[in-house]
């Protein structure tokens, strides 16, 4: 059943609105980015989108809304690995069907991890793994 069972995440939940280390460095990739001109706006958990699957309703917070140069609104999720699975995966897949942006997940990885990654169609921008759901 879609949205059951959530897991707990291990160590201390961070509060909301407050990004971890990786989205931080995350913003910093962004915050240099506007400086180029190729972003014109980002924001961190900016809007909640609300997502139905038949009678079941839920909410998602993409980690990131950015307007990029040419208008375009893009949702980027940041993680630690990008073979989620389960309620965050579902959210993502529903979330890019339902909502006329373009949805990233987004993962720092390791120099072996990003050679398999970028064998199985994702790309390296600016030393994350890009995969566009």
């Amino acid at each position: 059943m879609p949205f059951a069972g959530k897991k707990q995440a291990w160590g201390k939940r961070k509060e909301p609105g407050t990004m971890n280390n990786l989205e931080a460095a995350f913003a910093a990739i962004l915050e240099a980015r506007k400086r180029a001109g190729d972003v014109l706006w980002y924001r961190y958990e900016a809007a909640s989108l609300r997502l139905t699957d038949g009678a079941l309703t839920t909410r998602y917070n993409p980690d990131f809304f950015v307007q990029l140069a040419s208008g375009e609104l893009v949702c980027y999720e940041v993680k630690g690995f990008l073979d989620i699975g389960g309620d965050a995966w579902l959210k993502l897949k529903l979330a890019a069907d339902q909502y006329p942006f373009r949805f990233y997940l987004m993962q720092k990885p390791s120099k072996k991890r990003a050679a398999e990654l970028l064998a199985s169609g994702a790309a390296l921008v600016d030393g994350w793994i890009e995969k566009e759901v």
